[in-house]
């Protein structure tokens, strides 16, 4: 049994390693189409779409809107499981990782504090920010960030694009549709890696509208770095019209969705 990743990424991780250094605008960044093996795809998209009763977490808010969050080892059984935790245990991301990015000392915060499976509904988004990026139990700073999209079917005209681009970017124009800023859209078995700073301003901030009624789908993993020297605040959202207090759903089982309120910037919740 293989993992995850297709025997093309593997091979190319030198060119990879190029441009991802290369990037877009100073922010170390990376596309990379068909990621997974073709199993891996058929069995990690298929937890989708995920139930209510199974999440861990649901967002909407302002800033962060009907998002569905679960942890992989709650919802994965049989080969699937084996596949994500062979890729894991085995370290064949992080050995990828590593060739790619150049830095060794990278590990995945295996809990996912706020990663995992996401699912974003129609009418769903997310505003752009930067992240947070210290880990106490792990002392460590999130670095890179690597998103696996996992819808069978996406149409760019469906909304739900990412876009990344410069902080300052954003402070003289305050549009993330400017040229500045990257775009990405959720298409099926695209991966895009990203180093995430102070400065790396992301998200999806237009609405997803796909036609055939289903939401925008992905494996969010992080990795962090003891080694990487950076600031350590909360999520930081740009957007000066939010409100302070935003809406934070949890499933109790047996009662149902249970309204939480916080603060906008809780912190790892991505």
């Amino acid at each position: 049994m293989s993992g995850l990743m297709s025997s093309e990424v593997h091979q190319q991780a030198r060119e990879l390693a190029s441009s991802f250094d290369k990037g877009h605008e100073g922010i170390r960044c990376l596309v990379v189409e068909d990621f997974l093996n073709a199993t891996a795809f058929q069995l990690l998209s298929a937890v989708f779409p995920l139930r209510d009763q199974d999440v861990d977490d649901f967002y909407d808010s302002h800033t962060e809107k009907l998002k569905r969050r679960i942890h992989p080892r709650r919802i994965l059984e049989g080969e699937a499981a084996d596949r994500l935790q062979q890729a894991i245990s085995g370290e064949e991301l992080l050995v990828w990782l590593r060739s790619v990015t150049g830095a060794h000392r990278l590990t995945l915060d295996e809990d996912m504090i706020g990663a995992g499976f996401h699912e974003t509904l129609p009418g769903g988004m997310l505003g752009m920010h930067t992240d947070d990026f210290y880990l106490a139990d792990m002392a460590a700073a999130r670095r890179f960030n690597l998103i696996i999209y996992l819808n069978d079917e996406w149409d760019e005209s469906w909304g739900g694009t990412l876009y990344v681009g410069p902080r300052d970017s954003w402070k003289r124009s305050g549009d993330h549709r400017k040229q500045e800023f990257l775009r990405v859209a959720p298409l099926p078995n695209r991966a895009f890696l990203f180093e995430t700073s102070p400065g790396s301003l992301h998200g999806h901030p237009e609405a997803v509208q796909s036609a055939n009624g289903t939401g925008r789908r992905s494996l969010s993993l992080w990795f962090y770095d003891p080694d990487y020297a950076v600031p350590h605040h909360r999520t930081m959202f740009v957007e000066t019209t939010f409100p302070r207090r935003v809406n934070h759903w949890f499933y109790n089982h047996g009662v149902g969705w249970v309204l939480r309120q916080g603060r906008s910037s809780r912190g790892r919740r991505r």
